[in-house]
Parts: C-alpha cells; structure tokens; sequence
C-alpha cells in the first residue's frame, strides 16, 4: 500500500521523514499519536519526546494516522520514504501572460518566497521596478 501525505510545507516535510526514518529492520522512531488538533498531529517517540507536525490538512492528518497505526499493528511495513518537490511560479509579462501593476504586483510579490529583478539600465539603490520574478 503506497501513501502520498502532504505536509504545510517542505521544513516540515523534511522533520516527518527524520522522524519516519527507516532502519535496516524497518522500524521507525515513531511510537504514537499523541494528539490531533486540525492538521497538526503531535506524536510521541522512542526517546519518549513529543514532536508536532504540521499537515496540509485535516485529510492528510487522517490518513497519516490511519497509516502510521497500520505499521504499529504491523498490518503494513515501512519500505521506503521519498519527498517530492514542487516548484510553483508564475511569469507575467512575457509569453502571452499580462503584467501586473499596483496592488496585484504588490500581492504577489508579498506572498513570494523568492523573487529575480530584471530592471534594465544601470541599477539604482533602493530602486525596484515592476520586472520581478
């Protein structure tokens, strides 16, 4: 049975492995499920620490439950662990997509983990036109 969850974003997805980490026996260092509260699941490990993890959503924290308890119940095994990166963008100006002025640019750029300035000419301090991406 293979299970795709989708954590809040990848620092979190990046703990859950650590903490799902298979060993050679293919056990992990999780123990239980501590708590649930909406997409954030606190579970317990073998060190006896609690760590919290935080899901994409409600959905997610379901079936992750549901799968992690098939383990303990030794109905399943861990195999193996593989995180997917995705890389979301948007491009505005340039091939056929309008630009974006104002509040919109100022929105987007807001709500950007990384942006590249293509301001033409010779760069100015401080100064930032509307060429980012």
């Amino acid at each position: 049975m293979k299970t795709d969850i989708i954590c809040d974003d990848e620092y979190e997805a990046q703990k859950l492995m650590s903490l799902i980490f298979i060993k050679e026996d293919k056990e992990t260092f999780i123990t239980g499920i501590l708590n649930v509260i909406k997409n954030e699941m606190i579970i317990s490990l073998k060190d006896k620490s609690a760590h919290s993890i935080l899901l994409k959503d409600e959905e997610n924290v379901e079936k992750f439950a549901d799968f992690i308890q098939s383990v303990f119940d030794h109905e399943h095994d861990l195999v193996s662990t593989k995180m997917n990166k995705s890389i979301i963008f948007d491009i505005y100006g340039m091939l056929n997509s309008q630009p974006i002025w104002a509040q919109n640019f100022l929105s987007k750029v807001s709500n950007s983990s990384m942006g590249l300035n293509l301001s033409r000419g010779k760069p100015i301090k401080y100064y930032s036109s509307d060429r980012i991406t």
